[in-house]
């Protein structure tokens, strides 16, 4: 049945109600919002940037990595980029220095093209165990034969997580 009437919810938020009935046990992580990275590479090269390092993720038992593409503009044919996600270890002695386990990857992105995927775009990818107790983003940079100037993507990440499974 259609009504003009507004829509009115059937249960309203009591100010006083106790907090135990918030859900702990999932949470969103924001890693980057809304940024813009410009790329100008070297042909067949790769560039790679760490956009969040040592993200705790002692208490995930679960997790995801949600990437928002806003926009991007001015990739070459040969061009692309992706969102990995790494364990990664920091030893008390030189805290400086990142230990990268770079033997596989706990989150791998999409490949974004000159033409694909349609922008804007919207994707979930699961976090594959065993996570360490920290995590690394990085985003990978490649440009191939053809290069051109001021290519420029623009994202948002988070991460999901669940501390049960």
């Amino acid at each position: 049945m259609h009504s003009n009437q507004p829509f009115e919810a059937e249960t309203e938020l009591d100010p006083g109600a106790d907090d135990s009935e918030f859900d702990r046990e999932n949470e969103l992580i924001p890693l980057i919002k809304r940024a813009t990275y410009s790329f100008d590479g070297s042909a067949s090269s790769t560039q790679t940037l760490v956009l969040a390092d040592g993200v705790d993720a002692t208490r995930m038992r679960v997790g995801g990595l949600v990437m928002l593409v806003h926009s991007r503009a001015n990739f070459s044919a040969t061009a692309d980029v992706r969102i990995l996600v790494n364990n990664v270890s920091f030893s008390p002695d030189d805290p400086d220095l990142a230990y990268v386990d770079s033997t596989r990857t706990v989150g791998t992105s999409s490949l974004i093209q000159s033409t694909s995927p349609t922008v804007p775009f919207c994707e979930v990818v699961g976090l594959v165990q065993p996570m360490g107790p920290q995590l690394q983003v990085s985003l990978r940079f490649r440009q191939g034969a053809a290069v051109t100037s001021s290519q420029t993507i623009t994202l948002s990440l988070y991460l999901t997580s669940r501390t049960r499974l």
